[in-house]
């Protein structure tokens, strides 16, 4: 189970988080994975360094050889040093702002990083899979567009994108 996504960006409170690790495990157990989202570097304050907690990435990559990928779990690896290698939030592309064009990722990108990925025996989940809407709930950012597109292998319609599935 998620216990938090990003967290480390916005805060660095470790009684915060050991509160929601028993709030979550009172209500869940042992029975389930528990796992935190963070940025390469943003872990330091959004995780746990135990060994009840996984610590898992997000991250974008916007070259062609997933460069950086190595790295981040160079130094995820000396924060954790056990368990899987876990990319959660694999971005197929990024969210759109009023006024700004459409946000793409070149389907070469998006495979090339996935291959990078599956070559360091890491997991991973694309983020996201089907484009789709936030219904105009914007949360805090009044400038992202009700859209949740993201450049989706599976638009917001329904539309597949043939490249980025099947490559071009």
């Amino acid at each position: 189970s998620g216990i938090n996504a990003e967290y480390g960006v916005f805060g660095c409170d470790q009684e915060y988080l050991s509160q929601m690790y028993d709030l979550f495990y009172s209500e869940l157990g042992d029975e389930v994975v528990y796992f935190t989202i963070d940025g390469p570097g943003d872990y330091t304050c959004g995780s746990y360094n135990n060994t009840k907690v996984l610590t898992t990435l997000d991250y974008l990559e916007d070259n062609d050889k997933g460069q950086f990928t190595e790295q981040y779990f160079e130094e995820l690896r000396g924060f954790q040093p056990r368990g899987p290698l876990v990319n959660s939030e694999y971005y197929t592309g990024w969210l759109d702002k009023w006024g700004s064009p459409h946000k793409t990722r070149s389907a070469v990108t998006l495979r090339e990083g996935i291959r990078k990925l599956l070559s360091l025996h890491a997991n991973l989940a694309l983020f996201v899979w089907h484009g789709g809407s936030n219904f105009g709930l914007d949360g805090a950012d009044y400038t992202a567009t009700a859209t949740y597109d993201y450049d989706a292998p599976v638009s917001e319609s329904g539309d597949i994108k043939a490249d980025k599935i099947l490559g071009s």
